[in-house]
């Protein structure tokens, strides 16, 4: 959350000769209350609400998909046809995540008391 109003305060001076015509204009205000809702504080809720129900593991593995989620969007909607290397990368990113995240869980053994 920091480094996100960090970057708004950068990013401000930048922005503020046209704001003029969101604060005026009722519905481009409401376009951009709508826009923040759907790009940022939904996201995170449903992270939260997910993180609880699923083990880390597969919460990271998912995670891992969705820069291959925004490379499909990029290529149907945008059609953005990525290079080698951005392939290459999202793929080798994805199967790291899948092998660390799902390695055999290693149980300690329990000791036998000691008598003393």
């Amino acid at each position: 959350m920091g480094r996100t109003f960090f970057g708004s305060l950068v990013w401000f001076p930048v922005a503020f000769p046209h704001l003029g015509p969101i604060f005026t204009a009722g519905r481009i205000f409401g376009l951009v209350v709508v826009v923040a809702l759907l790009a940022s504080v939904t996201p995170y809720v449903m992270d939260a609400v997910i993180m609880r129900r699923l083990s880390a593991p597969t919460f990271a593995l998912l995670h891992s998909l969705l820069p291959a989620t925004s490379l499909l969007i990029g290529l149907i909607i945008l059609r953005q046809v990525p290079t080698i290397g951005e392939l290459s990368g999202l793929v080798f990113i994805t199967v790291a995540v899948a092998l660390v995240g799902f390695q055999p869980v290693r149980r300690r053994k329990a000791h036998p008391p000691s008598a003393s």
